[in-house]
C-alpha cells in the first residue's frame, strides 16, 4: 500500500491498477469482487448507549427491505 507524506501520514492508501480497481492486498482480492445490495452495520465506538443508533438500525432495516431483509428474524429472508 502507499504512504502519504504530510498531513495524514501513516495513514494506507489503496493503490489502483491501470483499470481503477484496487490491487489485491491483505485480505482483499479484487477476482471476489461482485455486485451487494448492502448491508448494514451500527456501533457506539465510546460504549454509549443512544436512542439515534436505535434510529439509524431501524433506518438500515427500511432501506434494505427492498430486498427482503427485515433483520435478525429467523423466519424472513433478506432476498
Amino acid at each position: 500500500m502507499d504512504q502519504m507524506a504530510g498531513p495524514g501520514a501513516g495513514q494506507a492508501h489503496s493503490v489502483t491498477a491501470a483499470a481503477g480497481r484496487p490491487v489485491a492486498a491483505g485480505l482483499y482480492d479484487p477476482a471476489r469482487e461482485h455486485d451487494a445490495c448492502g448491508v448494514g452495520f451500527i456501533v457506539n465506538l465510546r460504549d454509549e448507549k443512544s436512542h439515534r443508533i436505535v434510529q439509524n438500525g431501524i433506518e438500515i432495516v427500511e432501506n434494505l427491505e427492498h430486498r427482503g431483509a427485515v433483520g435478525a428474524d429467523p423466519l424472513v429472508g433478506d432476498g
